[in-house]
């Protein structure tokens, strides 16, 4: 059996390569509906929508979400201690009229429970950067 000539090989590349990134795009895209659907994120849109201080920094209601990203909690470490301390922390980036910013939520387990769904995670603590200033935070909390 003669061996597949260059150019057929490149097409199985082709096409191998074509699949990989299909699929990486459609697991990266319901990974952030996953976390957008959380009810934990919800309450913290909420608060944010309803919090004097962000409309007076980054401005009114509604203030978008864009990527949300999953990071070490020692990417940056919150002003409070947190006890149970924090396995994760996600980020996202929120636009208001006046200005933007980056959500930083701390999310831990402390049932100690096997986490099922995302809306397992328990918010441990959440912080609003400012612009791109990581020394202006302020800490946002959740009724």
């Amino acid at each position: 059996m003669p061996l597949p000539s260059v150019h057929t090989l490149g097409k199985v590349a082709l096409v191998g390569a074509v699949a990989t990134v299909g699929m990486a795009v459609a697991s990266y895209l319901k990974h952030q509906e996953e976390m957008r659907s959380s009810t934990w994120l919800k309450q913290i849109r909420e608060e944010l929508n309803n919090h004097t201080g962000v409309h007076m920094l980054i401005g009114s209601p509604p203030i978008s979400l864009g990527t949300i990203e999953r990071r070490k909690p020692t990417y940056e470490l919150p002003s409070v201690d947190i006890d149970p301390p924090a396995p994760h922390l996600v980020t996202v980036n929120v636009k208001g009229d006046k200005g933007k910013g980056i959500l930083y939520a701390w999310l831990n387990n402390p049932t100690g429970k096997k986490i099922e769904s995302v809306n397992d995670w328990n918010v441990a603590h959440v912080e609003l950067q400012i612009g791109n200033n990581r020394d202006k935070k302020m800490p946002i909390n959740l009724n």
